[in-house]
């Protein structure tokens, strides 16, 4: 009696997996080359990986290790100021670089909504970079949170940096949600 329940139960289970219409994807697709493509997903790992780190950093309320990730492995530029880390130089003289490029780009209008010929983004479609130019200003914005938050951050500070990171997430949750590629 309990095989012939089985063997019911299992024929019932598949007509409804046959009958269970299948999942849509209605994302945007964004086509790219396959070595584009490999490259970007890295780079996407790459920063959910720098996320992470940064979470770490702040629980050990570590607003230093917080700062430096969110400029060297999430704000504009990132892998310009990897490449000048892995050049040699000091994390002290890039972060010195990156502040001054801030200080440049509050005193300019710089576009970066254009293309680079360099990067996957000039695969994207506008909404996509501008997603994309989003996470890298909370990443910039964490970081400057974090190089004033003082010997003992209070509360605020922590709060603060958490609404960066919220900042950083919602523009990959949007970006996710509305895009795929191949």
């Amino acid at each position: 009696m309990k095989k012939i329940a089985t063997i019911l139960s299992a024929a019932a289970m598949s007509g409804m997996l046959l009958s269970t219409p299948a999942f849509s994807d209605d994302r945007e697709l964004i086509e790219m080359p396959a070595d584009v493509q490999v490259k970007f997903l890295s780079q996407m790992r790459g920063l959910v990986e720098a996320l992470d780190e940064m979470l770490a950093a702040l629980e050990e309320g570590n607003f230093d290790h917080v700062s430096r990730i969110a400029d060297f492995q999430l704000g504009f530029k990132h892998g310009k100021w990897q490449k000048m880390l892995a050049s040699g130089m000091s994390e002290d003289e890039v972060h010195a670089k990156i502040n001054e490029m801030r200080e440049k780009l509050a005193t300019e209008k710089t576009d970066y909504s254009k293309k680079s010929k360099q990067s996957p983004g000039r695969y994207m479609p506008q909404n996509a970079r501008t997603l994309g130019r989003e996470m890298h200003l909370s990443a910039s914005k964490i970081s400057l949170i974090a190089q004033n938050a003082g010997e003992t951050p209070g509360l605020d500070k922590y709060k603060e940096v958490l609404a960066g990171m919220q900042g950083i997430t919602s523009s990959c949750v949007a970006c996710h949600t509305s895009y795929k590629i191949r």
